[in-house]
């Protein structure tokens, strides 16, 4: 048995070689230590009870395998898909989201130390167990929640649409990518529903959703640009705790990774 299940995916723009991107999410990854207050030790060990039953309950509501493999402390999951990201040296990696549960000194502390540990370049994007975004400046790299990795043939730009919204200065930031006509990937959180998809999205508790009829000016005109600009070749994402593959625009796919709790990775051939 294995603890990393591995979904191998391909997305074909007419690059000229192939590219390797591992795609993590949602591992609400907890920890604490002997410093700690003892509330802040019970918050801890709430929390990792919590997940050891949601991480079944939402795998059995996308039907996705886990076996007792699966069912060991967060953080060992988090070391687990690390060691996994190394071992494959991608040509990027995406962590796209609620790695950790909530903020804390040593949830953080635990976070930043195992980012440490990635041997390629990564893109740490904020969840909504993450927000606000100011706190992860060292890992997002940004304090606009906006950041991207060229990697000569297309580029990867994550977006922080956390709060289910994009900031004016985000979009002003992700119009700018546009100028020079490479093909791009959009890193994200949370997955959007537009008029091509939302009957698959709309199966969803709209919690775990960001609806292009029902959002505000700025994050309506930004989903406009990932349908209509012909540069954006597709959407990573996370939050929904399950598996997805749908197409937000002709041509355009959105994938979701299911849980980092279940060892679940997106193996991403771009080509």
């Amino acid at each position: 048995m294995s603890f990393i299940q591995e979904n191998i995916l391909e997305i074909n723009i007419g690059l000229n070689k192939e590219y390797k991107i591992i795609h993590i999410s949602d591992v609400h990854a907890v920890t604490s230590c002997d410093n700690d207050s003892d509330d802040v030790k019970e918050e801890a060990l709430k929390v990792e009870d919590l997940w050891y039953r949601q991480r079944t309950w939402f795998a059995d509501k996308f039907g996705e395998y886990y076996d007792e493999s699966h069912m060991i402390p967060s953080k060992e999951a988090f070391e687990k898909l690390i060691d996994y990201i190394n071992n494959e040296n991608p040509n990027v990696s995406i962590l796209s989201g609620d790695i950790i549960d909530y903020y804390s000194e040593s949830n953080f502390k635990m976070l930043e130390e195992e980012c440490d540990k990635i041997k390629v370049p990564y893109l740490f994007l904020i969840g909504n167990h993450e927000a606000p975004t100011e706190r992860f400046k060292s890992l997002t790299k940004s304090d606009i929640g906006f950041s991207k990795i060229d990697l000569g043939e297309f580029k990867i730009v994550s977006i922080d649409n956390s709060t289910k919204s994009v900031s004016p200065a985000t979009l002003n930031s992700f119009k700018e990518e546009l100028d020079d006509n490479k093909p791009i990937i959009v890193a994200m959180h949370i997955p959007v529903s537009t008029s091509y998809n939302k009957d698959e999205m709309n199966k969803l508790d709209q919690y775990f959703i960001i609806n292009h009829d029902d959002t505000d000016s700025t994050t309506k005109e930004f989903i406009d640009i990932l349908i209509s600009n012909p540069n954006i070749k597709g959407v990573l994402c996370g939050h929904l705790h399950g598996f997805s593959y749908t197409h937000y625009a002709n041509d355009k796919p959105q994938i979701s990774a299911s849980s980092g709790l279940i060892g679940w990775v997106n193996k991403i051939i771009v080509k």
